[in-house]
């Protein structure tokens, strides 16, 4: 690598997007730290530290520019290749492992990457998405409650603590990231910072730049903040009383696959209520198309019309229609589903006629 002051001085070729900074493999160990995103064939610095804050680069053509960083220092610099890349491939002792943020500037433009966390698991494809908060639905910063993290936003929406999550700008994506709103400072509504940041012990701290929160109404109206579990954590329940008492429907009769035509198996749900949860040999949810007629052991078996609810322990109203002859549809009634997280359960009500069953699949 070249010392950091020896590249200073070159000029700027083209950018191609703002720097994206991953680290992959375990710790301690040998990893690969990846960033893409910065000017083509130019200039770019490594820093690091051992906590979030926030700080500002102390010195050269990008001085002032701001960092995730709690104590900004450039460790090493060097030349992104012609596509806008830089890898390399430490080995990782453990005393850095879990405490040691990486955060890349491209000199060029004064860009910053996000900030990492070396040791951070990689979930991949095992992460579950959870939901789904807006920064300005927080409390008010007159309330003068405790800032929180994008992490910590999804522990106070979903349940659990900040290290059974990711956080991310996307809900197709983890990116570790997150929108935060600040004390006269509307920056970071737009402009996301890592996932882990937060600055101040109180809210109602009185000037400029004195508190960070992903959980605050103050400035941003539509900054929307994405909550993951990580791949090895036990799955987040919603806290709502419903998803820890309700009834079990495990009937096998229930279940789509289950068809034995006309003068078959007939039951009835003419007198349940209640909230329910579908397991075992019923499924685990309701069917969201039509089931031919003579299914799920009745006549005109239910189905729910709509959408289960997206978000961990949102509740919704939704319809469940009867298939009865040519009639997808031949009675109806509205029921309340929630999303427990693992599972969804359902407020059913007593079917509008005799001889129709809730199906499950």
């Amino acid at each position: 690598m070249h010392a950091i002051l020896a590249i200073l001085v070159l000029a700027p070729a083209t950018a191609v997007a703002a720097p994206a900074l991953t680290i992959e493999g375990e710790c301690p160990g040998p990893m690969t730290v990846t960033v893409s995103g910065l000017t083509r064939g130019g200039p770019y610095g490594l820093g690091h530290d051992a906590a979030i804050g926030l700080d500002v680069v102390g010195s050269g053509p990008c001085s002032g520019t701001s960092s995730a960083l709690r104590d900004h220092k450039i460790a090493i610099g060097g030349f992104a290749s012609p596509g806008g890349e830089v890898t390399f491939h430490p080995t990782v002792p453990e005393h850095l492992c879990d405490n040691h943020y990486l955060e890349f500037l491209d000199i060029a433009t004064c860009e910053v990457s996000n900030a990492v966390l070396v040791g951070t698991p990689d979930v991949g494809d095992e992460a579950v998405y959870v939901g789904s908060y807006n920064v300005g639905d927080g409390p008010s910063w007159s309330d003068d409650v405790m800032p929180l993290s994008c992490l910590g936003g999804c522990a106070e929406n979903f349940g659990g603590v900040e290290g059974d999550y990711q956080c991310s700008t996307s809900d197709t994506e983890i990116d570790n990231q997150g929108y935060y709103s600040g004390w006269g400072d509307p920056t970071y509504c737009t402009e996301p910072a890592d996932e882990s940041w937060v600055v101040g012990d109180h809210t109602d701290c009185g000037e400029m730049g004195c508190y960070y929160s992903a959980w605050v109404s103050d400035h941003c109206g539509a900054s929307i903040n994405h909550c993951w579990t990580l791949g090895d954590a036990a799955p987040i329940v919603a806290d709502n009383p419903e998803c820890s008492s309700y009834s079990t429907l495990d009937e096998w009769w229930r279940h789509v696959s289950f068809n034995d035509g006309n003068d078959g198996v007939e039951e009835c749900d003419s007198e349940l209520t209640g909230w329910h949860r579908f397991e075992g040999e019923a499924g685990t949810q309701m069917p969201e198309s039509a089931p031919d007629i003579y299914s799920c052991g009745t006549d005109a078996p239910g189905w729910l019309s709509g959408s289960h609810p997206a978000d961990v322990g949102a509740t919704s109203t939704e319809t469940v229609c009867y298939h009865w002859s040519d009639d997808t549809c031949s009675w109806s009634n509205d029921i309340q589903v929630t999303n427990c997280g693992p599972y969804y359960v359902y407020e059913l009500a007593p079917t509008p006629a005799s001889c129709l069953a809730y199906c499950g699949e």
